[in-house]
């Protein structure tokens, strides 16, 4: 198992967790984001599969989609590790997460 150390681990790449990890990063601390999905946004911002819609849905759409897209760009221009794809499945005391995803298992350490 790959083992990574960083300062800080976030589980959860929604708004709450998407910013707090910008802001530690903005603070100088090294940074890993974890999420299950495969880009930022969370339940609230997820970004939505195209399909054919109406042009009244592309407008409405384009709207609640708008603060997502300025989380993913914001994480993509940072340097916040971001390890998308990773379900975590343990939570060890000494601050370990071990998770597991397309190139198998994975576990970040941080000092708190």
């Amino acid at each position: 198992m790959i083992v990574s150390a960083h300062d800080l681990i976030v589980v959860g790449a929604g708004p709450a967790g998407g910013n707090a990890a910008l802001a530690a990063a903005t603070a100088g601390l090294d940074v890993v984001l974890v999420d299950e999905q495969m880009s930022a946004g969370g339940q609230v911002w997820r970004k939505p599969l195209r399909k054919a819609a109406s042009r009244t849905e592309k407008t409405v759409g384009s709207k609640k989609e708008a603060p997502g897209d300025a989380l993913r760009s914001d994480l993509a221009l940072s340097n916040v590790h971001c390890a998308f794809g990773q379900r975590v499945w343990s939570l060890a005391p000494g601050f370990r997460v071990d998770t597991l995803g397309p190139d198998g298992a994975l576990a970040y350490t941080a000092p708190w």
